[in-house]
């Protein structure tokens, strides 16, 4: 698989399978768009607060190797372009940071709008994730893109953040609902 390597992902294929009430997950007869809305908010917190992790580790490594690579007699870090990326890069994880502890907040208080707030921490994140794991790879350059560096694997990881759990796509229509709703 592209990325998430460790999560075991599988294809099941279910045919005429009949489940006792009394089995069904969650133990209660919730409807299904409740059951799918809570189950999605549970894994669209993790994506978000996993994208954060990503963001974290390629602005580590990223900063380590722009201060210790030199180029023209200077750190990487020291040429604006490169110093560009890097506050890129610290901006883009502290925007997703912010916003997945806001989720967070929502979430623990109960407060009606967490699912939007999870469904905007989900998208930031990942958006934020995929474009920073890029711009990693492009200040660690060959050594970022070898098999096995953590920048390579942030990089196919958050790829994948932005599909699972709702694609990018699905996370703005939904927040473009929620502001269409709200304006009503």
């Amino acid at each position: 698989p592209l990325g998430c390597r460790a999560a075991g992902h599988a294809d099941i294929a279910l045919d005429a399978v009949r489940v006792p009430a009394d089995h069904v997950l969650g133990g209660s007869p919730l409807p299904l768009p409740l059951l799918v809305t809570t189950a999605l908010a549970y894994g669209r917190m993790s994506v978000a607060w996993g994208c954060v992790g990503i963001l974290r580790g390629c602005l580590t490594a990223a900063a380590r190797h722009a201060a210790t690579r030199e180029q023209f007699g200077a750190p990487l870090g020291d040429h604006q372009l490169v110093a560009r990326h890097l506050a890129e890069l610290f901006a883009a994880e502290q925007t997703a940071t912010r916003v997945c502890e806001h989720a967070s907040r929502c979430w623990d208080e109960g407060s009606p709008e967490q699912v939007v707030a999870t469904v905007l921490a989900k998208h930031v994140s990942a958006r934020n994730a995929a474009r920073g794991a890029a711009t990693a790879v492009q200040v660690l350059a060959s050594a970022g893109a070898q098999d096995g560096h953590p920048v390579a694997r942030a990089h196919r990881d958050a790829k994948l953040m932005e599909l699972i759990e709702g694609s990018n796509e699905m996370c703005q229509l939904m927040l473009a609902r929620h502001v269409l709703g709200s304006s009503a």
